[in-house]
């Protein structure tokens, strides 16, 4: 498996022609199902096994296996697309006199459909809000007017309370949100939530 939990190699130990084969496997951030990279490699000579040692590199690019009968090894390589760019373009909105801008980005972990947010005014009514998010491993941002005169209470919530960063199956997601210049909070690793008034 890939560092980040994305890409999978499963060898097998025979196929219909009595020869090993692998398969490698990606997951769509999309549609959330796992999907086959190209075709399966075929092991050539008959009789030989690829499933005793299979390893993959940390970005799911290269693919190395042990023949068993033949004690060959073989390695196999993929060209990736490059990967998005670390930082966003930053939104920012016209606000009128009297107001600031708001924003929040966002960076989603595997499981984006379990986090949400809001933002409340003091008498706890949201003002605010967003999420669950349909799309995994995905950077958005969201950026909205707030009278900056007002105080407000911003809240994140994980509702499997393992929050959105850090593990090697679920990813680094992380979040920052900005009033005006000031950051507000930043994180990822909250448990079941977290809030900050602002």
């Amino acid at each position: 498996m890939s560092a980040d939990g994305t890409t999978i190699v499963i060898g097998a130990l025979t196929n219909r022609s009595r020869s090993g084969h692998l398969r490698v496997c990606d997951f769509g951030s999309n549609d959330q199902i796992w999907v086959k990279r190209s075709n399966a490699v075929d092991i050539e000579t008959v009789n030989d096994s690829s499933v005793t040692d299979v390893s993959m590199s940390t970005d799911g690019s290269i693919v190395g296996i042990n023949v068993f009968n033949t004690n060959t090894l073989r390695i196999f390589q993929w060209s990736l697309c490059s990967s998005p760019p670390t930082s966003m373009p930053t939104i920012s909105p016209r606000c009128a006199d009297g107001e600031n801008p708001l924003r929040l980005d966002v960076v989603t972990d595997r499981f984006p459909k379990q986090t949400t947010w809001q933002v409340n005014n003091l008498a706890n009514q949201t003002v605010l809000n967003g999420g669950p998010d349909k799309k995994v491993f995905s950077a958005y941002q969201e950026a909205h007017c707030l009278d900056k005169g007002s105080c407000y209470q911003f809240m994140i919530k994980d509702f499997t309370s393992d929050a959105i960063c850090c593990s090697w199956f679920s990813g680094n997601g992380s979040y920052t949100l900005y009033f005006d210049s000031t950051l507000v909070l930043e994180g990822g690793s909250f448990s079941a939530g977290e809030s900050e008034a602002f």
